[in-house]
């Protein structure tokens, strides 16, 4: 066989992106480069690995046991271009990062934090709901994902970053803000996350342990969409006051005072546990353990502040 790695990068992009359109425009390409290099590729297999069906582009059972082989053969030869990097005293290459949606008040900081000591390191990030970051985990499409909750479905490794709060909050000039928080669960509707995220665990497993079954809620995909409703008095609900900086300092959102709160996870950096760490993945890893204290302290000791934990 004689296909390139140039020919399994392209049928890769194809296999993620589901069209070839999709996949020219993300590698700069023509549609008719790509069509010729697929062709090529093809042509070193006996089975089919794609079929196109009324117009559209299918990728078949074949297909994509050799794209995840693809995604393999390809993270080597990134590896072998770090290693060479590192022996030169570089530390150089990508980084495919993934968070959940509350996670991207955390990573901007730490990227460019990361990116003063490895300016030669070109990040990737992608910010998805958690069902979406646990399947760019098993399809081996990240180094690292930023989660609090990590999912026991897949073989994993976690490293802990830094605390993660969840307070009760309603709007500043909300029409229940006279009520203990006990009475504001039973009569205000309560906001929730999408089945499977974090922050609507936490609520759920609050509320069970209370035996409080809310009379009324919303659901949203969102902690933003979620803030926009609390500020319109649509209810109430449990958030991560990571998210809560900006709304607190305007005033649009205040928290419900609660002797039970802030209940408190963990973000943590989590790898497949067959995942081969790239020097680049490892050089990501040693920087965020070795400053995840003074990163703390430098953006978000105003949390311990406020809650004065």
């Amino acid at each position: 066989m004689n296909y390139t790695l140039h020919q399994l990068r392209i049928f890769l992009e194809v296999v993620e992106k589901g069209s070839i359109t999709a996949a020219a425009e993300a590698l700069h390409l023509t549609q008719p480069a790509v069509s010729v290099q697929l062709k090529n590729l093809q042509h070193q297999f006996q089975l089919p690995l794609y079929e196109v069906v009324q117009r559209r582009l299918h990728i078949t059972d074949f297909g994509q046991e050799i794209a995840a082989l693809a995604r393999e053969v390809l993270a080597m030869t990134e590896q072998i271009e770090q290693k060479q990097a590192l022996y030169l005293g570089l530390v150089e290459g990508k980084l495919r990062l993934s968070a959940v949606h509350t996670g991207q008040y955390l990573l901007p900081f730490l990227i460019r934090d990361f990116n003063r000591y490895y300016p030669q390191v070109q990040i990737e990030l992608w910010v998805k709901d958690k069902r979406q970051v646990v399947e760019d985990l098993e399809q081996n499409r990240i180094d690292f994902a930023l989660m609090t909750l990590p999912p026991t479905s897949v073989p994993l490794n976690t490293q802990a970053f830094m605390p993660n709060y969840l307070v009760p909050v309603m709007g500043r000039q909300s029409r229940w803000q006279q009520l203990r928080f006990e009475e504001v669960m039973q009569q205000a509707p309560a906001l929730l996350r999408e089945p499977g995220s974090g922050t609507r665990q936490i609520t759920e497993d609050y509320l069970k342990q209370k035996g409080i079954q809310p009379h009324r809620f919303s659901e949203f995909n969102s902690s933003d969409a979620i803030k926009q409703a609390i500020i319109a008095d649509m209810g109430w609900a449990i958030l991560p006051l990571v998210s809560l900086r900006n709304e607190l300092l305007l005033e649009q959102v205040q928290l419900i005072d609660s002797p039970d709160f802030p209940l408190q996870t963990q973000w943590q950096f989590v790898w497949h546990k067959e995942k081969r760490l790239s020097p680049v993945a490892q050089a990501f890893l040693q920087y965020t353990e070795s400053s995840k204290k003074n990163f703390h302290n430098t953006y978000f000791a105003w949390m311990d502040r406020l809650l004065k934990v």
